[in-house]
């Protein structure tokens, strides 16, 4: 019962307390932050992370062996070798610890189980040259004038390419077309952000002159990649023919073909126990009986679709099954004019009904074929002969064979030619097939070796070679169509241009690759040349449908010989020079176990002083954070979050909107703004890195660089941010703690010597400014420490918390060192810190002066009050056991009846009982309330006793409220006396001098009230908790005795429960 009391009365204090609802709306809010913030942040892997990609990647070790790792590079010279030795070494794994060769996957590993995503970005930043602050004349050598090298900065570097300097002297490679890294491109073309790279000696762009290291993806990967380039690859090779006004060598013409098929057995029109086959032209009729087909199209610009039908007939007496071939079938979708497959690919046709003479009418089965242009169509002059469909090929074969005789044979061929014409100029579709119509067909009545009346029992045909097509056209070649994909698992793309036999004419040296305007490539970095060797048969050209691990293609197709022959176009054509202020290097490995991503960056660093300083950054964040239950769980927090900040800063608009600039007079709604601030900039982040991570399009074997960097930079800041918030957050706190007794001494200290610390932080400064100039002079040419204002100062302040280094002074100057040194020492601690301790207890001195002996004691109140509550607690139980126990013990003959004799024992121990109920004793208490006269108490009885109770403490109660008002009203009382004798003096003002008003019997009239109303509560406070001990002891003894005795147990319960308690 207590517990329950006390919670009411805390429910109570909450509602009816609007300082109790804004604290705890607070606290509310600062938790669900703070789960917010952790479960963010990645925690101790993170630590480990990082650790380990520094060290697994050296970038904290010197080489060893002759190797050179990041800390080595001093110089071009060994950042050159570092760019393509070490990095190679780091980026390109080639074997497992046992000598294999490494799975497509595990090339992917840099950073123990992390993969790389995508290429590794190498950017120069260059910076412009000066002029040299040195006389002219000692700027001039031999001749020639010696410019200065300029800091780099946000808006200070060179945009311009390296052929445009006119005193760069390097050889570009234009032949080879690498010219994309000795050319400056912006932010936009590199897709990257605005966030530069603040290093020690300048800031450095995102932009620059850049070379994307293809990843170290497997070889079956890598020719997948490089046979998408194939179609930008030979747009630019058309490109440069036409340029240098080249065509295509005409090809030596093939043999035309020859169809043998060897004479069948004799067989009688009639008498066949076989099926046949013969074809005509849908519209030909049935004399004209073939085994061979063939029709010629011409397509161009107003005819862009057309369509071919025949028939198929059986002229035996047993139905015929056919069917295209396999290879036919594989043409319906390989031939890009083709359009699908014919109507029908397979079939049955009856037999015939008459066999007996050529003329009779037989079953069939009609078949068509569509048409459209292909991928090799282009428009051509309106004049210009017809041409073929090259590349596609220009024409094809088609064999329908039986399914019970696979000799038995027949065949379509069709030709395709491309001509711009008007639309009464195309030819149309021949009616039939016959010799007569297109000169190749073969008439059935006269059997030649390239022609028979019925196909029966023949011997298979052999498949006709190709018809010789002419050299295809530059200008047909242009804009092909893409091409459709065979329904194969696996195809090399072989392309319509045979990369080893280019036109003799050409000259490659002078090609270059086209504008990728679709976007078909995805090795922006690789030349023209380059491009077209990896595309070659004998380099990745058939490693598509290979292993990953197949040993040819691990030597031929491999991303790290690209990144060789790169580095040394690089260091050939002087990619670095005295314009380079930095070197950076960006890669991204994402964990997977972890779901973390490292953005790495290692910067080489150019100083105008000359020499290389290396320096390497990882970062480590979470960048899908909504993918388990639990991170469903933290969004949902964040919602919350999100709606109670904007929640507060509609309250404060509100607040500052009533009290107007009074409003910011108020430090704490400063603090809120500045707070409410800092958390909109932590939304703007998150936000900002979401939408940014939206438009990235990668996924594991991603050949592109993809720009996590600012990511990693804005979730780094974030937290940062967010550390920020956690202080002001906690710090708020203290103005809700400001109204607890003895809690507001740190704020009322700090207020109170604030004039103080503020004169004492001006003598502070002057004194360590002047401290800070003297040892920067001194020792800032020669230690680290002390190299600029900013440094001297820091490290000045860590000497007074006692972080110094007295032998690097000593070392420097001896002399100075001890004299400023230890002057700064008396000076600035045994003076300075000593004052501000001084000033700051004598603060706190004042403070605890100024309070009351009740703010003083409110801890140690507060104390024995829990410490009386939790002896009720836990004593409560023992004594009501004791009671029920005395009372089973009185009623010895248990008939649930209490008489006198057992009245008295219960009541012995509260002698006060008998005050409170106005009886002498047992005797009278038992008379009083024995209503049936029996001399004894029943349950009902008892429950009347109980009810007396409850109204005596209604009546303290109502005794208690008495004892306020008429404490409050002898205030009143009093107070107005007061202000009664002043008003008679000041009223006697106008007709002679003041009356004389004694005070003397008003105070001790006041005191004895004062007195009178402190006893009384104390009479009545006495009463009130001996009628609540009483009334729980009766209640509590009547419930056991009830529940125990054989009689009324029942109804014992049922009266003395609702009716006590």
């Amino acid at each position: 019962m207590v517990f329950f009391r006390m919670v009411r009365d805390l429910v109570n204090w909450y509602r009816h307390n609007p300082d109790a609802k804004e604290f705890t709306t607070y606290i509310a809010f600062v938790v669900i932050f703070s789960v917010i913030a952790f479960a963010g942040t990645p925690g101790d892997i993170q630590y480990h992370l990082n650790g380990y990609a520094r060290s697994s990647l050296n970038f904290d070790e010197n080489g060893q062996n002759g190797a050179v790792n990041v800390m080595d590079v001093s110089d071009m010279g060994t950042l050159d070798t570092w760019l393509r030795t070490s990095l190679p070494d780091l980026i390109f794994p080639q074997e497992t610890y046992d000598g294999n060769p490494l799975s497509s996957i595990q090339r992917l590993y840099l950073v123990g189980e992390g993969r790389g995503m995508g290429a590794v970005r190498v950017r120069n930043v260059r910076g412009p040259f000066r002029v040299c602050d040195t006389p002219a004349w000692l700027t001039e050598v031999n001749g020639q004038t010696v410019n200065c090298t300029a800091d780099i900065g946000i808006s200070n570097y060179v945009t311009e390419s390296y052929a445009e300097r006119d005193d760069y002297s390097g050889n570009l490679p234009d032949g080879m077309n690498f010219t994309k890294p000795f050319t400056f491109q912006s932010r936009g073309e590199l897709n990257t952000t605005f966030f530069a790279h603040i290093g020690e000696y300048g800031v450095y762009p995102q932009d620059g002159y850049t070379l994307d290291v293809i990843p170290n993806v497997s070889p079956d990967i890598l020719a997948d990649k490089v046979q998408q380039c194939r179609p930008l690859l030979e747009k630019s090779i058309l490109e440069c023919m036409r340029n240098q006004s080249v065509e295509f060598d005409p090809p030596a013409s093939p043999p035309p073909p020859v169809y043998t098929v060897p004479q069948p057995p004799p067989l009688q029109l009639g008498t066949a126990d076989t099926a046949g086959m013969v074809l005509t032209s849908a519209t030909g009729g049935v004399d004209t009986f073939i085994m061979e087909l063939s029709k010629s199209f011409e397509l161009g610009e107003s005819r862009r679709t057309d369509s071919y039908t025949f028939r198929i007939h059986n002229p035996g007496k047993v139905a015929l099954q056919w069917k295209f071939d396999d290879p036919t079938k594989g043409l319906f979708s390989s031939t890009s004019w083709i359009d699908g497959a014919p109507n029908q690919i397979d079939g049955v046709v009856d037999a015939a009904t008459v066999v007996l003479s050529t003329q009779s009418q037989t079953t069939g089965t009609d078949i068509t074929i569509k048409v459209k242009t292909g991928s090799t169509y282009s428009n051509l002059p309106a004049n210009s002969p017809p041409r073929d469909g090259v590349g596609n090929p220009g024409n094809v074969t088609l064999f329908i064979r039986s399914a019970q005789n696979d000799a038995l044979v027949a065949a379509v061929t069709l030709f395709m030619k491309y001509k711009l014409t008007p639309l009464a100029a195309v030819v149309a579709p021949a009616p039939a097939a016959s010799p007569s119509a297109n000169g190749t067909g073969t008439n059935a009545t006269n059997a030649t070796a390239t022609g028979r009346k019925l196909l029966q029992a023949a011997a298979p045909a052999p498949s006709p070679a190709p018809a010789p097509s002419s050299a295809p056209s530059v200008e047909s070649l242009l804009n092909p169509a893409p091409p459709q994909t065979a329904a194969q698992k696996c195809t090399e793309t072989t392309g319509a241009i045979d990369l080893n036999n280019l036109p003799s004419g050409l000259n490659v040296s002078r090609c270059s690759m086209v504008r990728d305007v679709m976007r078909e490539c995805q090795f922006p970095y690789l030349g023209f040349h380059h491009l077209l060797e990896l595309s070659k048969p004998e380099q990745c050209g058939q490693c598509k449908c290979k292993s990953d691990v197949d040993e040819g293609c691990l030597t031929s197709c491999s991303s790290k010989s690209i990144y060789d022959q790169q580095a040394e176009m690089l260091k050939k054509h002087a990619w670095m020079d005295r314009q380079t202020r930095g070197v950076l290097v960006d890669m991204t490995v994402l964990h997977q176990n972890s779901n973390l991503f490292q953005s790495i960056r290692v910067l080489f660093e150019f100083p105008s002083f000359g020499g290389i300083v290396p320096k390497a950054d990882v970062r480590t964040f979470r960048l899908y954070r909504y993918v388990t239950s639990h991170d469903n769980l933290i969004m949902g927090l964040e919602i919350i979050f999100c709606i109670m900040l904007l929640w507060y800063t509609i309250e404060e608009l509100l607040e500052f909107r009533k009290n107007k600039m009074e409003y910011m007079s108020n430090a704490w709604n400063i603090l809120d703004w500045i707070n409410l601030v800092v958390f909109y900039v932590v939304v703007g982040l998150r936000v900002g890195a979401l939408i940014y991570t939206d438009g990235f399009d990668y996924n594991s074997v991603t050949v592109e660089y993809v720009d996590f960097q600012p990511i990693g930079f804005a979730l780094v800041q974030e937290l940062n941010v967010v550390s920020i918030n956690f202080f002001l957050m906690y710090f708020k706190v203290f103005k809700y703690l400001s109204k607890v007794p003895r809690m507001d001494s740190i704020l009322l200290t700090v207020s109170t010597c604030s004039f103080d610390l503020f004169l004492f932080f001006i003598m502070f400064g002057i004194i360590m400014f002047g401290f800070t100039a003297a040892f920067y002079m001194v020792f800032g040419p020669y230690l680290s420490d002390y190299r600029t204002l900013g440094t001297c100062f820091s490290t000045l302040f860590r000497v007074l918390l006692g972080d110094f280094d007295y032998g690097s002074l000593v070392e420097v100057n001896p002399t100075m060192a001890v004299l400023l040194f230890y002057s700064f020492i008396l000076m600035g601690f045994m003076l300075l810190m000593n004052m501000l301790l001084a000033i700051v207890c004598d603060s706190f001195a004042d403070v605890k002066g100024n309070q009351t002996e009740e703010d003083l004691n409110f801890y140690l109140n507060l104390r024995d009050k829990l410490s009386a509550k939790a002896k009720q607690l836990f004593s409560r139980n023992k004594e009501l056991n004791a009671i029920t126990a005395s009372l089973k013990a009185g009623d010895g003959n248990m008939d649930n009846l209490i008489d006198e004799s057992e009245l008295e024992e219960a009541l012995r121990h509260n002698p006060r009982a008998y005050e409170i109920l106005k009886a002498t004793g047992a005797k009278e208490l038992l008379k009083k309330y024995d209503v049936d006269g029996n001399g004894v108490l029943d349950p009902e009885e008892m429950t009347a006793i109980l009810k007396d109770i409850a109204e005596k403490e209604s009546e303290i109660l109502k005794e208690i409220k008495a004892t306020e008002e008429a404490a409050a009203g002898a205030g009143d009382k009093g107070g107005g006396g007061r202000r009664g004798g002043g008003g008679g003096g000041g009223g006697g003002g106008g007709y002679g001098p003041p009356a004389e008003v004694d005070l003397t019997q008003v105070n001790e009239r006041l005191d004895k009230v004062e007195g009178q109303i402190k006893e009384m509560s104390r009479n009545v406070a006495k009463k009130l908790a001996l009628m609540i001990d009483l009334m729980m002891s009766l209640s509590d003894q009547i419930s056991n005795v009830s529940s125990s005795g054989p009689g009324n147990h029942q109804s014992m319960g049922g009266a003395m429960v609702p009716g006590g308690m």
